[in-house]
């Protein structure tokens, strides 16, 4: 699927470049989309667990944790140092997901608390964001951020709900037709 970008992307918020901190990723150059955990070693220079040659792909969005990768979920998420509690509660997701040429985003209303007016709580956790890739044939995906940034907006108007805890961020992923 090449994307097409004009500078290289990363998410910074996530801790970069902190050595030897892992961080799940999509890479991509004019050819192809690959998934990986980069991380930087002592000399700052990027590494990549899986193998991926990180120097030749010019464009990086960078996530917490690695979903699936070549179509298998991640069994040991550990490499990446999450808080147990932000693995396993619901919570209000956003996630990228890679499919031949097809690219899925995926923003999840959620709260891990207990909404009394629908009786349920919302939001999923990790395993179950993972599960739902898998189920979707994703070759790759990696949960991005969540919580009051979930918000996804099309032609200008918000089109999920997000539910009192919005919060600026200093990134955002935009998509637009050429």
């Amino acid at each position: 699927m090449p994307f097409r970008s004009e500078s290289r992307l990363f998410q910074l918020t996530l801790g970069f470049p902190r050595p030897g901190r892992q961080r799940g990723a999509l890479l991509w150059n004019d050819e192809e989309v690959v998934a990986d955990r980069v991380f930087c070693d002592q000399t700052g220079t990027m590494q990549s667990h899986f193998g991926s040659a990180v120097a030749t792909y010019p464009d990086i969005l960078g996530g917490v944790p690695l979903l699936i990768y070549k179509g298998i979920i991640i069994p040991d998420m550990s490499p990446e140092k999450a808080v147990e509690r932000f693995m396993t509660m619901r919570f209000a997701r956003t996630a990228i997901g890679i499919k031949k040429d097809t690219l899925t985003i995926v923003v999840v209303d959620g709260s891990s608390t207990f909404e009394k007016d629908i009786g349920v709580f919302r939001g999923l956790s990790i395993p179950e964001l993972a599960q739902y890739f898998q189920e979707a044939g994703s070759f790759y995906a990696v949960n991005l951020d969540g919580g009051g940034s979930a918000t996804m907006v099309i032609k200008g108007k918000v089109v999920n709900s997000v539910k009192n805890n919005e919060r600026p961020v200093s990134e955002a992923l935009v998509f637009r037709r050429k």
